[in-house]
């Protein structure tokens, strides 16, 4: 029997090098055969530039982030300020190399990987916004999101955005992996027409990725927690005058 397709899972990184790097250290040892980098590498206060220079020297597949898309944008980009820096140090060469990132990719043994949901790229997936912190939403609801044929054939589906870590399986039997987020483990989300105020929290500051294994006959995910530097992390978002950052890389709890 033939070892198992081993798929790594990367996603929502924001810039955050440090965090990246002991990531890919963490992977190098395990015989991954592909890393998929799932989108909102670097928006934020943090590295940027340095961190999507690691990614342009990675032997990686990239997809489309909702702050991705805002960063070529100036004028998206200008409503948020992480979206405004990132802009402001990436040079043309890396903002070209995001405009080549497609926003869903097909992967090996039935996978099927966007960075949100398939109806919108900024939408939530797995999550429902409620009015304090963000939950699991109800196995029909999430099903309804997964009807087109892309996602009706796949066997198991791989998102970010939320930056919490799950791995879902649903009634028909495919796997939905969010991978989590390599950079930032707590975010709140102001109020929008979409959404109540609500906050994501990991509950710890340590970087996530995910890994599946896949045969012909089996799925099997492993979630990873990997500790790096969070007090750089933290004390670059601090001199960078982000203080909800700052707060949040070093606990992975809630800005508020």
């Amino acid at each position: 029997m033939s070892r198992p397709l081993r798929i790594a899972l990367i996603t929502d990184i924001h810039g955050n090098l440090p965090a990246l790097e002991s990531v890919l250290t963490h992977l190098a040892s395990q015989s991954i055969d592909q890393i998929v980098q799932l989108g909102d590498a670097v928006s934020g206060p943090l590295w940027p530039a340095e961190t999507l220079a690691r990614l342009q020297a990675l032997n990686a597949q990239h997809v489309l982030g909702n702050h991705d898309l805002a960063v070529l944008n100036p004028l998206m980009a200008a409503l948020n300020p992480g979206d405004a820096h990132a802009r402001k140090v990436l040079d043309e060469a890396q903002l070209a190399f995001i405009g080549t990132w497609p926003k869903s990719v097909l992967l090996p043994q039935g996978g099927f990987a966007f960075h949100a949901c398939p109806r919108a790229i900024d939408l939530y997936l797995l999550e429902q916004a409620n009015a304090d912190q963000a939950r699991l939403r109800p196995m029909a609801e999430i099903s309804a999101e997964l009807q087109d044929p892309s996602c009706m054939a796949a066997r198991w589906i791989a998102c970010g955005h939320s930056h919490v870590q799950r791995t879902v399986q649903l009634p028909d039997g495919r796997l939905v992996i969010n991978a989590g987020s390599v950079g930032l483990q707590a975010y709140t989300e102001p109020a929008t027409d979409l959404y109540p105020a609500h906050t994501h929290a990991m509950g710890s500051p340590h970087a996530r990725y995910s890994v599946i294994e896949a045969t012909d006959s089996s799925l099997t995910v492993t979630q990873h927690a990997v500790a790096y530097d969070w007090q750089a992390a933290s004390h670059r978002a601090a001199a960078m005058g982000r203080a909800d950052w700052a707060r949040a890389l070093l606990t992975g709890h809630g800005f508020a």
